[in-house]
């Protein structure tokens, strides 16, 4: 028995912890892997609020720069960095912006790569109502 720690107890009391830890972990992924990558204000993922003019989303903290890029690119403004909003102007509708964002907007896109996401975003834009608006005003510009 020399050199070895008489057994107290708090060993399996760790393992116990760190048990319950992976458990409420692996709950926690199960949840998140299903949700929208935009973050929800009350019930909505895009919504109007008394603060900002035009339609507002809310983007993850760990939002990569890919994704920021592509949403200043589409029009949208930072209107809050703590919170991470961004904001269309005041001629994006409704109807525009969920079909722009579509690809945010979907389910079980929470925890999928941002550069995919970034892509299909863009990919979504072109084909947007929004698009067309944009390029047309550059034409006449």
């Amino acid at each position: 028995m020399a050199g070895r720690l008489p057994c107290t107890g708090y060993y399996s009391h760790c393992t116990a912890r760190m048990d319950e830890a992976r458990k409420l972990a692996a709950k926690h992924y199960a949840e998140s892997v299903k949700l929208p990558y935009l973050v929800k204000s009350g019930s909505k993922l895009i919504y109007k609020d008394h603060f900002t003019p035009g339609l507002s989303i809310g983007v993850p903290w760990w939002a990569s720069k890919a994704i920021n890029e592509e949403l200043r690119h589409i029009g949208l403004t930072l209107t809050c960095d703590v919170n991470r909003y961004w904001t269309f102007d005041l001629s994006v509708n409704m109807e525009c912006a969920r079909e722009v964002l579509a690809p945010l907007c979907a389910p079980n896109t929470r925890l999928v790569d941002q550069d995919i996401l970034a892509r299909q975003l863009r990919q979504s834009y072109m084909r947007s109502s929004l698009w067309g608006q944009g390029r047309q005003l550059d034409l006449l510009g």
